[in-house]
């Protein structure tokens, strides 16, 4: 089952997240190459009852916001778009510039920042903010000064779940 599917079939009933979720929704269809019609239909489909009612409007401003921040990857031949999937290396500079600009920061002082509660179990919420706000495929450098990993999503998501299993049995 694609990610676009599950997205679709958790869709929360409108006043419990619907809208914030719609922009997720939007993006996979986009990315997975479906018109603009069928997202829109598929997404009015599937939005339940709820406390408000989700106009066309919302679904459209969320397509068209998926459609503006999609940025095909393609190679200068005519075949489909690819994303590359190198293992890049991040430069000790920009690591070092990341790591000062988080120097002191604390787990607080992102969840204050944050528009979004989570409320689920703690050790869960590492891997809900990956696949909420990131693609599986993307590349990320988590970590310290003296770690050099750049690792997709998927595989920090699954590092993340078998310390998990390690640490919350």
């Amino acid at each position: 089952m694609s990610i676009y599917i599950q997205k679709l079939h958790s869709i929360p009933a409108p006043g419990n997240g619907c809208h914030t979720a719609l922009l997720g929704v939007a993006n996979c269809g986009i990315r997975e190459g479906l018109s603009e019609e069928q997202v829109f239909a598929d997404i009015r489909q599937h939005i339940l009852n709820g406390t408000r009612h989700v106009p066309d409007s919302e679904i459209y401003a969320a397509i068209s916001k998926a459609k503006s921040d999609y940025i095909p990857y393609r190679s200068t031949s005519r075949e489909p778009f690819k994303k590359p999937m190198a293992n890049p290396k991040i430069s000790s500079e920009y690591r070092d510039h990341l790591l000062e600009k988080g120097k002191g920061t604390e787990e607080v002082d992102f969840w204050e920042a944050s528009r979004v509660r989570l409320f689920d179990a703690p050790e869960k919420d590492t891997e809900l903010l990956l696949r909420t706000f990131y693609d599986p495929n993307d590349c990320l450098f988590i970590g310290t000064r003296y770690d050099t990993q750049v690792r997709t999503v998927r595989q920090w998501i699954d590092s993340f779940v078998l310390l998990c299993i390690i640490y919350y049995p």
